[in-house]
């Protein structure tokens, strides 16, 4: 039997950790300023960027980029999670971290987990 469990709340905007996808745009280069301590600044200033051009989803990859774009969800669905290496919610190398800009994105994420050993 598999197990289903949503990756976030209407109060958490963490969605996870997934490969880099293709053709996103890059908002910003934010690697020069991303303290590995606290990642809250450039997670901040990411979702500034992408709220500026009216899109819903973001990430932060390849160590501080800020990428986003139209049909994200279906975009970073289709990379998937396989490898994909994050570090305080960034993505590092080839991989991303996804964020909601809040409750409006209303999209269940779901992860189907290994069938029950029991």
């Amino acid at each position: 039997m598999l197990r289903i469990i949503p990756l976030f709340s209407s109060t958490d905007f963490r969605v996870g950790c997934f490969k880099v996808a293709n053709n996103l745009i890059e908002l910003g280069d934010l690697t020069g300023e991303v303290k590995w301590n606290n990642t809250n600044e450039a997670v901040k200033k990411c979702a500034k960027l992408t709220k500026n051009e009216g899109f819903k989803l973001f990430a932060l990859g390849k160590g501080g980029v800020c990428l986003s774009g139209q049909d994200m969800k279906d975009k970073y669905l289709d990379s998937g999670t396989e490898n994909a290496q994050c570090h305080n919610g960034i993505g590092i190398e080839d991989s991303m971290f996804v964020y909601s800009l809040g409750k409006h994105c209303h999209v269940l994420f779901f992860s189907l987990l290994k069938p029950d050993d029991e």
